[in-house]
């Protein structure tokens, strides 16, 4: 196993079990993505079988050196409907309409976004990301967020998770749907993340893992992905 993962390396150095988990003080975990690129799909999610079959190959300590940043994952959608905030204005294109308020009610809407419920999201910086602070990954709509869910119940930039003194930390941007914490509206202040908290975007929850964490819910029997 050990051969295998220095053969998935490019370049650049390679990271220590110490790295993985939580960043502290030192910074975020920094990842050369080229030595991992078959995990990420062409939009920047993680592909749930891969990462199954990679956790199911390796100990704790050997998937440590290849993920050593916390994910989302999607695990479920709230029933509800979507209404516009303001009239749609046909100047501007999709991506860029204002967002939707949702209401839960009885009804299920598809829409655009409905794959997000079963989306895996790195904890890293998106591609095309227009963040100045190493130390906090956006969330939003706007493809220049960090983390982007493409639906219109989640803002154009709606939250940020950040690298805390002892882990990580999630907090809302004033968005029109707002974020939840186990059930709780997070405000502008950010408020602590543990392994297994539940982060509601908009219509959409996300299970907060932790590399350690996500290896035992990959390797466990019934886990859903």
């Amino acid at each position: 196993m050990w051969k295998r993962i220095k053969s998935l390396f490019s370049s650049g150095k390679t990271p220590t079990p110490q790295d993985a988990g939580t960043a502290g003080a030192a910074g975020p975990a920094k990842m050369p993505r080229s030595g991992i690129s078959h995990l990420f799909t062409s939009t920047g999610k993680l592909k749930a079988q891969a990462l199954r079959s990679l956790a199911a190959e390796s100990t704790v300590a050997d998937f440590l050196l290849l993920i050593n940043f916390p994910v989302l994952v999607g695990s479920s959608v709230h029933e509800g409907t979507l209404a516009p905030r303001h009239r749609k204005d046909p100047r501007l294109p999709s991506d860029r309409q204002h967002t939707h308020l949702f209401k839960a009610d009885d009804i299920r809407q598809l829409v655009e976004g409905a794959s997000l419920e079963h989306s895996i999201f790195p904890v890293l910086r998106g591609p095309a990301s227009e963040s100045t602070d190493m130390y906090r990954f956006t969330v939003g709509r706007g493809a220049t967020n960090d983390i982007v869910m493409n639906d219109f119940a989640v803002s154009e930039t709606h939250a940020y998770i950040m690298v805390a003194r002892h882990g990580y930390a999630v907090a809302d941007l004033n968005s029109t749907n707002g974020t939840k914490l186990n059930g709780s509206p997070v405000g502008q202040n950010p408020s602590s993340l543990k392994d297994g908290d539940k982060i509601t975007f908009g219509r959409y929850d996300f299970t907060f893992r932790t590399p350690p964490g996500l290896h035992d819910f990959l390797t466990s029997k019934g886990s859903d992905l």
